[in-house]
């Protein structure tokens, strides 16, 4: 089975050529960037944080602590370290909870690329409201189980029952929800490009 989920949403099509990001209007580059900040920033910021509970010899708490007084260079480290940490994670997710959704029942469409010219602007809001999101619960789930392990190998000590508790039960949600949000997308994504999620045609 292909993997056509991940079709990067980067080039604008228009009119039968590729248009620069430059060209693309205002309101759709915030709309990307807010995608990609809550698919691999945020949760990238977060596996940053689980990282110095175990390498405590890095200086990575530093530049996470509200109170420090972090310069521009910590602000730079903070958002690309998190874009880095976020990529990685995005691959794990990949690897893992990817193959689970796929193995316990839920199946990529066989779609048609042919087709994506004439009807970009509904697939670009496929990704964008439902894929997005997927990357963003999908992910968060990889960096939140990274953080309990973490937990376990940081000097200061294990943390309360009731944090273990409140972050695998949001672990939890995270992966329901990031395969309710593949689900919908393999539905938009079949219907955008003419065949269902089941990857069967469909009668014209």
């Amino acid at each position: 089975m292909g993997n056509y989920l991940a079709i990067p949403a980067i080039l604008v099509i228009r009119s039968g050529q590729i248009a620069s990001p430059t060209e693309a209007p205002v309101e759709e580059t915030l709309h990307r960037s807010f995608g990609y900040i809550v698919a691999y920033i945020l949760p990238g910021l977060v596996a940053l944080w689980a990282a110095s509970l175990i390498w405590t010899d890095v200086p990575i708490s530093t530049y996470l602590d509200a109170r420090a007084d972090v310069s521009a260079s910590g602000w730079f480290f903070l958002i690309f370290g998190s874009l880095g940490i976020g990529l990685i994670v995005s691959s794990v997710r990949w690897l893992l909870v990817d193959t689970i959704h796929h193995r316990t029942g839920l199946t990529a469409p066989r779609i048609d690329f042919s087709r994506l010219q004439d009807r970009q602007e509904a697939f670009l809001t496929a990704v964008e409201h439902n894929y997005r999101y997927y990357q963003f619960y999908a992910n968060l789930f990889v960096s939140l189980v990274f953080a309990l392990f973490g937990s376990v190998a940081q000097v200061s000590g294990l943390w309360s029952a009731k944090t273990y508790a409140a972050v695998v039960s949001l672990s939890v949600l995270l992966f329901v929800a990031s395969r309710d949000c593949l689900r919908r997308y393999y539905v938009r994504l079949g219907q955008v490009l003419g065949q269902s999620a089941s990857g069967k045609h469909k009668k014209h």
